[in-house]
C-alpha cells in the first residue's frame, strides 16, 4: 500500500486503509473530538509488541492553525516528561505533509465513560480502586506542575474491561489521556506558551468553579473534577447538570451537590464516604485536598471505616451532613470569556452572569428545619392539658369569683 503524501484539504477525511506520514496504517477508528480523531493503527516500521498503536490526528483543516498546533506539541512535551504506569505513554509526535499526528501506546480497553455506560453505578471497591489508579496519575502530572483541567471518565481509559464489562478485578488499570488543555504552571515543561488569560477551558460538567469564573486556577482544579467523577462512577450520574453549559457552570459555581444516596436513587452509601466527596467538591479551592493523593487515602480510609463499622448510609442519621456552602449566591466573571473545549465551540463570546434562582433552591428547607424535622413532640400532663383546652372559662370563673367574694366582704364591713 502507498503513503498518502498530499497537502490535507479542509474536507478530507481520515479513514481505515489510509497510511499517513508514510508509516502508520489505520485500522480502526477509536473516538472522534473538537480538534481530531483517534484510530487503532499499525506501525509500518515496527514488528512485535509494539508494532500495534494508537494515533492521534488532528483534523486536516486545523492542522495549519497556530493555537490548534501549539497544544498538540504542548501536550506532546508534557507526555515525553510523563512516565507512568497509568499515563498514556506517547512515542512520537510526527508532522508531515499529509498528516499532524501522536503515535500513543494502544490501550486494549474502553473509556471510564463507556465502561460506566455498561456497568453502572460501580461498587464501592471498584471506585476507590480506579480512583486510586487516576490519583497517582494526577500526582504524577501534579508533580510536574502539569495540571489536566479536562479530566472526566473519556479521558480515562480502564485496560483490560470488555466492552461488556465482566465482573471487576484487581488487574484493571486506568490510564489517564488527553493532556490537550493541560496547563504547565512553571517552566519545569519546556513547550508552547500559550495565551489563556481569561479564558475558560474544561467540560462543564466537570469544570471546577475557578473554571467557570476565568479566574486563575491551579493542581486542584483536578481535585475537583475527580471528586465529580467519583459522584458519577458511585451514582450512575454528575452532580451539576443544566440546560445549556452556561447553566451548568452556574451550578457549579453556586450550589452545593445533592446528597449522593439522594443522587443515587437509595442506594446505600456510607456518610464517612460522603464527607469525602464533598470535600473534593468544595467550591473553594483551599477548603479541598490539596493533592489528589490526599483525596486518595481519604476515600479509601472513607470505604474501609464503613466496611468494618457497619457504618449507617448516609441520610439515615438525624446528623445532618452539610455540603460547604458557596460564599455568595451571585458571581459575575470580570469580564467578557470564550469558552473552549469538547463541549463548546470554539471562539464563542459570552458573558457569565449566573444566580441562584431555581424553584428547586428557593423552596430547599433551612439547615434547622431539616435537622428537626419528625421530631416526636414533648409529654404534656393532665392538667396542662385541661388548662390548653379550657384555660379562658377557668379564667373568667376564677375572676368573677374573686369579685363577689371581694364585694361580700366589703358589704360585712
Amino acid at each position: 500500500m502507498t503513503a498518502d503524501t498530499t497537502t490535507p484539504s479542509a474536507t478530507r477525511r481520515y479513514e481505515a486503509g489510509d497510511v499517513v506520514a508514510e508509516r502508520y496504517e489505520l485500522l480502526e477508528r477509536l473516538g472522534d473530538g473538537a480538534m481530531g480523531v483517534v484510530f487503532r493503527a499499525r506501525d509500518l516500521y515496527v514488528d512485535g509488541a509494539h508494532e500495534i498503536v494508537a494515533v492521534k490526528l488532528v483534523h486536516p483543516a486545523l492542522a495549519r492553525d497556530p493555537q490548534v498546533v501549539g497544544r498538540f506539541r504542548r501536550e506532546a512535551r508534557i507526555l515525553a516528561e510523563l512516565d507512568h504506569p497509568n499515563v498514556c505513554r506517547m512515542y512520537e509526535l510526527v508532522s508531515a505533509d499529509d498528516a499532524l499526528l501522536l503515535a500513543l501506546e494502544h490501550i486494549d480497553g474502553v473509556s471510564l465513560e463507556r465502561y460506566l455506560e455498561e456497568r453502572g453505578p460501580l461498587p464501592l471497591d471498584e471506585c476507590v480502586a480506579l480512583t486510586e489508579q487516576i490519583c497517582a496519575a494526577l500526582a504524577a502530572a501534579h508533580e510536574r506542575d502539569v495540571v489536566h483541567r479536562d479530566l472526566k471518565p473519556a479521558n480515562v481509559l480502564v485496560e483490560g474491561a470488555g466492552v461488556q464489562g465482566s465482573s471487576f478485578h484487581r488487574g484493571l488499570r486506568a490510564k489517564v489521556v488527553d493532556f490537550g488543555l493541560g496547563k504547565v504552571l512553571s517552566g519545569h515543561v519546556a513547550g508552547t506558551v500559550l495565551t489563556d488569560e481569561n479564558m475558560v477551558f474544561g467540560t462543564p460538567e466537570y469544570m471546577s468553579p475557578e473554571q467557570a469564573a476565568g479566574e486563575v486556577t491551579d493542581h486542584r482544579v483536578d481535585v475537583y473534577s475527580l471528586g465529580v467523577v467519583v459522584f458519577e462512577l458511585l451514582t450512575g450520574r454528575v452532580p451539576f447538570s443544566g440546560p445549556t453549559p452556561i447553566a451548568t457552570m452556574g451550578q457549579h459555581l453556586n450550589e452545593p451537590p445533592p446528597p449522593l444516596c439522594d443522587a443515587a436513587s437509595g442506594r446505600v452509601i456510607p456518610r464517612s464516604v460522603e464527607r469525602v466527596v464533598n470535600k473534593a467538591l468544595s467550591k473553594r479551592p483551599a477548603q479541598r485536598f490539596d493533592t489528589a493523593q490526599a483525596f486518595a487515602r481519604a476515600l479509601a480510609a472513607a470505604a474501609t471505616e464503613a466496611s468494618v463499622s457497619g457504618a449507617p448510609p448516609s441520610g439515615t442519621s438525624d446528623t445532618l451532613i452539610e455540603p460547604p456552602r458557596p460564599e455568595s449566591t451571585t458571581l459575575q466573571s470580570p469580564r467578557d470569556q470564550a469558552l473552549e473545549g469538547p463541549e463548546l465551540s470554539r471562539g464563542a463570546k459570552v458573558k457569565i452572569v449566573v444566580a441562584d434562582t431555581s424553584p428547586r433552591a428557593s423552596a430547599r428547607p433551612s439547615p434547622k428545619a431539616s435537622r428537626h424535622a419528625g421530631t416526636p413532640r414533648p409529654r404534656i400532663s393532665a392538667a396542662a392539658t385541661i388548662f390548653e383546652r379550657h384555660g379562658w372559662s377557668l379564667l373568667f370563673v376564677t375572676v368573677v369569683g374573686i369579685a363577689v367574694g371581694l364585694g361580700v366582704w366589703l358589704g360585712l364591713r
